[in-house]
């Protein structure tokens, strides 16, 4: 049988099998369900992949603000602490205060007793303080260039100057700075304090020091000295495990500890960071840090909103 049929205009004549395209004569069936599913399935991974970068790549990039608020609030500290160090001694103007807390009691000579600077914590209690509770805590102290500065500066102005990290600008929505332009509103998210001990005795010139950066302390007035609290000090005994491991017992509730936070041991003043943390039972909290242990002494502090130690140089 022929038949005569007009392909997209072309006329044919010859049997239809014949004259069909091979794409016409084998035609392919349309997608199925199950393709349809799998090829949703495939994109949703994808998607959800993607979307897992975001809050990933927030969180690392707010670590690295921290990590290099910290840092740099450091060296501030450092190279304060240096600066009034060297200029104190060629003055022969040594704080009082903080020569007689450093001072080592007759009869004991080689390396004092540790000794925490911290002027923002130190004007928190109405009556000075400690690091951790008696009889194992260390003497918080203060600078009397700080107590008593040269009018107007207020004591809270003298000590943000010298102990809170001011780069960073607090705006409001109109994007401008809150306070221009006759003072700029600073935030003072980033303070930090000193653990200072002598080396030698009747030296002043040799010191050791670590560089404690806090993030978040409350670092409102400071000069009616009282209202506010230093940021929590819980101290616990504990028993030691390992080179790196230590049992702390507490009681009521869990001290507020987490990985990456701060211990301190005391009395000496050493400070770990914490890498581990494991409840064992009613009451008990095994904690692993990052270094071996450079006492034996079985006495803690927690140190609550601690973010960074950094263990400096002597001054000499």
């Amino acid at each position: 049988m022929i038949l005569k049929r007009n392909y997209g205009g072309l006329a044919a004549c010859g049997p239809l099998t014949t004259h069909l395209s091979p794409l016409l004569r084998h035609r392919r069936s349309g997608v199925t369900l199950t393709e349809t599913l799998v090829a949703i399935f495939v994109c949703g991974l994808g998607l959800m992949a993607l979307m897992t970068l975001f809050p990933i790549g927030a969180l690392n990039m707010a670590q690295a603000l921290k990590d290099d608020r910290t840092a740099h609030a450091a060296a501030n500290a450092a190279s304060i602490l240096r600066s009034v160090w060297r200029v104190s001694l060629e003055n022969g103007q040594i704080d009082p205060v903080l020569e007689q807390a450093l001072a080592r009691p007759a009869g004991q000579p080689g390396q004092s007793c540790p000794v925490y600077l911290d002027p923002i914590g130190f004007w928190g209690y109405p009556s000075g303080g400690q690091v951790g509770n008696p009889p194992c805590g260390i003497p918080r102290v203060s600078l009397q260039a700080l107590d008593n500065p040269t009018p107007p500066i207020t004591r809270s102005t003298a000590i943000k100057r010298w102990f809170t990290l001011l780069d960073d600008i607090n705006f409001a929505k109109t994007a401008k700075p809150i306070g221009e332009p006759v003072q700029v509103q600073r935030d003072a998210k980033y303070s930090w304090a000193y653990m200072v001990r002598r080396l030698r005795d009747n030296d002043p010139r040799a010191l050791e020091f670590s560089v404690v950066v806090y993030s978040g302390r409350s670092v409102g007035t400071l000069d009616s000295g009282s209202g506010l609290l230093p940021a929590g000090e819980q101290t616990l005994s504990g028993v030691l495990q390992g080179p790196k491991q230590v049992t702390l017992s507490y009681a009521g509730a869990r001290p507020g500890l987490k990985k990456g936070g701060w211990i301190m041991q005391a009395p000496e003043g050493y400070f770990y960071r914490v890498v581990q943390l494991t409840d064992v039972g009613p009451g008990a909290l095994e904690v692993e840090v990052q270094t071996q242990w450079r006492t034996r002494n079985s006495t803690f502090v927690v140190m609550d909103k601690v973010v960074e130690v950094f263990e400096r140089s002597t001054l000499e």
